[in-house]
């Protein structure tokens, strides 16, 4: 898994899994 980064988090998924993965929840 890549670094956890805002950007990330649109590509990786929505609501939880961006929240957790891209440190971004939305």
């Amino acid at each position: 898994v890549p670094t956890p980064d805002r950007t990330q988090s649109v590509e990786i998924g929505d609501g939880v899994d961006g929240g957790v993965k891209g440190g971004n929840d939305e």
